[in-house]
């Protein structure tokens, strides 16, 4: 059993990560759920490992302070005295814990040694030797990192790695060999590797997410330097035997509109993607990852940068999504034939990212599939506006998308779960029963064990919502049998109410995706 459990939403993962491994660098046993091995009833093993931990670190993020079983946990952890929140969103958190002190791990850089981390470490340890911490001690350390973070600017960190590519042209410059083939005499001077330098800046915790973001944007500037700027490069006219992808003729008006938005957006959501990924990927804890991405970031060393981050990417690792998502949107605007492979791989990885679609339907576009660049186009601005809340134009504009995306099982079922909550969020039941229904056939048939078991879960929660604890059982039972893995515990939620008192909507029944071996 470890001492230290963490809990988090499982679209956090590859944030969460680096404080977990944060952690063990400091000779804490932590239990997470990456932990868990083929074969485990995972109801089971979490909630041991929940009990057993005499600390319970919860990552509160805009999606783990939406979730039930987050909450629950916490709530666990709350009640045994047990917990140690941590925020790495500026998020309003739920009811019963804005009362406590969270460390705010927003501005933290990833870097195990940072300083955010070590008071995240001192507050475990405190609940794990079952004594409360020295409040002056800790009042003075809080205070030493508010001056570093204010001290250590963004221009300051910037203008060092500045003052160090400088350093290196200098250098350069002056052990060039003279025309005679003798070196001068500085060519004694060791050249400073500027790429050492960045990283070693930011392995000290002397970047901070803040200044991290800062640089992204920067290389992002840097990186479309030689692209041009405004709007998406037009679709070369098609053949006459086929019909233009400016030709709207085939297409519903709602479709034709969300086409145009997404082309006349395409330049500014490449760049924010490629920024916000970058962002993520110059603080991997792997090095080669760090490396790349700077290449990728110059005109004049890309090629060999994206070749770096696709082969990367392809081990199936946890900045997958991350490279996928950086190198489709600077590919795109570069128009390299290699983007909308990479950004069908980001939306395989994270269907959730509307920007994502928008980009796959101008791909689409450029290569005449003006159904496929409509229906993308659709999802994207559904997504969207069920990112602001507006349900009803989100099921209206993916109701809309259905007929494009038809053609793709996989998309398909992902428009179908999405309406799903969409009527979840309406609380008709009735409707998210049905659509569950759809995404759960899809899925099984394509033998997807791991969206299974999401839509399975979300549609034994309508059944249940109803009073159909029977049907909800003959999903689970079903989606078990087809390779999703349900756990003992959740079937027995569904199957025997009247001795477990059954599970309301409120109460998710949570089933984990099958392992899967990364590619290759």
């Amino acid at each position: 059993m470890a001492d230290v459990f963490v809990s988090y939403a499982s679209e956090d993962r590859d944030r969460v990560r680096p404080i977990a491994e944060a952690l063990q660098q400091r000779g804490l046993t932590v239990w997470w759920d990456r932990a868990l091995a083929a074969g485990d009833d995972y109801a089971a093993v979490i909630e041991r490992e929940l009990a057993a931990a005499k600390a319970v670190v919860v990552v509160w993020s805009a999606t783990s302070a939406q979730s039930p079983w987050v909450r629950d946990e916490a709530g666990r952890a709350r009640d045994a005295g047990r917990l140690v929140p941590a925020m790495i969103d500026a998020v309003d958190l739920p009811l019963g814990f804005g009362q406590l002190h969270t460390e705010d791990l927003t501005a933290w850089n990833g870097a195990a040694r940072a300083p955010q981390i070590d008071l995240l470490a001192d507050a475990v340890g405190a609940k794990i030797a079952g004594a409360p911490l020295d409040p002056a001690a800790t009042a003075a350390k809080r205070a030493r990192l508010l001056t570093r973070v204010r001290v250590v600017s963004v221009l300051g960190a910037l203008a060092s790695v500045v003052a160090i590519v400088a350093g290196v042209t200098t250098i350069a410059r002056t052990t060039a060999p003279s025309p005679s083939g003798t070196p001068p005499p500085s060519a004694v001077q060791q050249p400073v590797d500027p790429l050492a330098e960045l990283l070693r800046l930011v392995d000290e915790g002397k970047i901070t997410g803040e200044q991290a973001v800062r640089l992204a944007e920067l290389l992002q500037q840097q990186a479309f330097s030689d692209a041009p700027a405004g709007s998406a490069p037009p679709a070369q006219p098609a053949p006459q035997t086929a019909p233009a992808f400016g030709a709207r003729a085939s297409l519903a008006p709602e479709a034709a509109a969300a086409v145009e938005t997404a082309s006349v957006g395409f330049d500014a959501a490449a760049r924010e993607t490629f920024s916000e990924a970058v962002a993520q990927l110059i603080q991997d804890p792997d090095a080669r990852v760090r490396t790349a991405v700077l290449k990728a970031s110059r005109p004049q060393s890309r090629a060999e940068g994206v070749e770096a981050l696709l082969s990367i990417a392809a081990e199936g690792g946890p900045a997958a999504g991350a490279i996928y998502r950086a190198c489709g949107a600077l590919l795109s605007v570069v128009d390299d034939p290699r983007a909308r492979d990479a950004l069908e791989n980001a939306q395989r990885l994270n269907p959730q990212d509307k920007r994502i679609w928008s980009l796959l339907s101008v791909m689409y576009g450029r290569e005449r599939r003006p159904l496929d660049a409509a229906g993308a186009a659709l999802v994207g601005e559904g997504l969207d506006a069920a990112a602001q809340g507006k349900r009803d134009d989100s099921a209206r504009t993916l109701e809309a998308a259905l007929p494009y995306v038809a053609r793709n099982p996989a998309s398909k079922a992902f428009v179908l779960g999405q309406l799903g909550d969409d009527a979840a969020a309406r609380s008709d039941w009735d409707v998210a029963e049905r659509r569950y229904a759809e995404a759960v056939r899809l899925h099984g048939a394509a033998k997807d064990a791991g969206a299974l078991a999401v839509e399975a879960a979300k549609l034994a929660r309508a059944h249940l919502a109803q009073g159909e604890a029977r049907d909800a059982c003959r999903t689970l039972r079903k989606a078990q049998g087809e390779g999703a893995v349900v756990s003992e515990q959740e079937i027995n939620a569904a199957c025997r109410p009247a001795n477990t008192g059954g599970v309301g909507p409120a109460g998710p029944l949570r089933l984990t995706p099958a392992p899967t071996q990364p590619p290759g």
